[in-house]
């Protein structure tokens, strides 16, 4: 490791550079779709996945292709070559297509917002009893679904209907947007070489950015020009933003004044530390970040920032059997019961599951190889793994026992 520079789940839950990623500033609003313009497709009578299901068609191969799966509650969400893919899984075995978002280019990461309240309609009066009621609402509220889309940016879905999703806009971000991290209203990119942003989405056709970071290391220093941050994940945990800047490795950020009050927010750079690879992904137990580091596997690193001079940094390495793409982190309240565990995709190889019970010193507790390169790793509840992958499509396993992995969906 070289240089530190101090001062920085579960629920059922790249691309190319854009342009030359100019490093302009964005604009302040994204340009308006016309409201609740449809953004899908209906689902046709096909096969929910799976690669001997679509073999040879090649539209069914694009929306086959998954880079990351995201879960609200039975439905999933599938970020894929040609768009968002949605489909049930009520009964996991046997996912149901619900329909296509369709989009001119790859989706990398996705994210929830959740609820988001429509605006009081212009002029309304409230009734007499003084409740503004439905009338003055502006109607039920928008389920907001965000993706990072690469070089086009972020695009926001209403999926309060998740077999309709409607586009409410585009937001052409100066990067390529690479990863997402959500706290209503604020929506945080990864984008690329551009660094972070941050985006109020109250208004979701109208996201405008609030605050930006460009990568630089705390204390004012330019970034190494051998190692220029890349960012590709960011993570929220309550007012630190951590962030895998590629060879930059992992920033943290100090998030100032989130809700807006008296002002815009202000991304604070707190830590930077240096990783041997290529940080892709990070993940967090307390203070413990795993970050998914490619090609030099999962580094573990402190980032308690307590005391008058903090010098975090990393504290062991576990060296993967192929390049390290994706971590989660799962830990129960009683952590004797149900040990942490980190959930790790490593490209060629699938899964490996390992034991954090001691961060310093990870065991392995399982593995399992699938058919194509796995990218991201989703936690469901009672055991269910959710992976991306790639051209496998969705590939579901339970991993109640470690040791005895079982595939789920799809069965051969």
């Amino acid at each position: 490791m070289r240089r530190v520079l101090p001062m920085m789940l579960a629920v059922l839950a790249g691309t190319t550079c854009k342009r030359a990623e100019t490093g302009g500033a964005p604009a302040d609003v994204a340009p308006a779709l016309p409201a609740d313009a449809p953004a899908v497709e209906a689902a046709p009578a096909a096969p929910p996945g799976g690669l001997a299901a679509t073999e040879g068609d090649p539209r069914e191969e694009l929306t086959n292709r998954t880079y990351d799966v995201l879960l609200d509650g039975t439905v999933a969400y599938r970020a894929t070559t040609a768009g968002v893919v949605v489909e049930d899984l009520s009964q996991p075995e046997t996912p149901l297509r619900l329909a296509v978002a369709g989009l001119p280019g790859s989706v990398n990461r996705l994210a929830l917002l959740g609820d988001a309240p429509r605006p009081a309609t212009p002029g309304c009066s409230a009734p007499a009893d003084g409740g503004a009621g439905d009338a003055c609402s502006g109607g039920p509220p928008r389920r907001v679904l965000a993706a990072a889309a690469g070089p086009l940016g972020v695009v926001l879905y209403d999926v309060r209907d998740p077999a309709r999703p409607v586009e409410l806009s585009r937001f052409d971000t100066p990067g390529a947007a690479m990863g997402l991290a959500a706290s209503y209203p604020l929506l945080f990119v990864a984008d690329g070489t551009n660094g972070v942003l941050a985006l109020d989405v109250r208004d979701p056709a109208r996201p405008r950015v609030t605050a930006a970071a460009d990568g630089s290391p705390p204390g004012g220093a330019a970034p190494d020009p051998s190692a220029p941050p890349y960012v590709r994940d960011v993570l929220l945990d309550g007012t630190r933003l951590f962030a895998a800047a590629g060879p930059a490795g992992l920033l943290v950020y100090e998030v100032r004044n989130p809700s807006g009050t008296g002002g815009d927010p202000v991304l604070a750079p707190r830590a930077a530390i240096d990783t041997p690879g290529d940080a892709r992904a990070v993940a967090l137990d307390g203070t413990t970040a795993y970050v998914a580091d490619g090609a030099a596997g999962l580094q573990i690193v402190d980032t308690n920032l307590a005391g008058p001079d903090p010098e975090p940094g990393i504290v062991a390495t576990w060296a993967t059997r192929d390049i390290c793409r994706d971590v989660k982190v799962a830990a129960g309240r009683d952590r004797t019961l149900f040990p942490p565990t980190a959930y790790l995709a490593v490209g060629d190889r699938g899964l490996e599951v390992l034991g954090i019970a001691d961060p310093r010193s990870p065991e392995v507790r399982g593995r399992h190889e699938a058919p194509r390169p796995v990218n991201r790793v989703t936690l469901g509840p009672n055991g269910l793994v959710l992976l991306a992958n790639d051209s496998g499509g969705l590939l579901v396993l339970d991993v109640a026992d470690p040791a005895a992995i079982r595939v789920v969906f799809p069965r051969s």
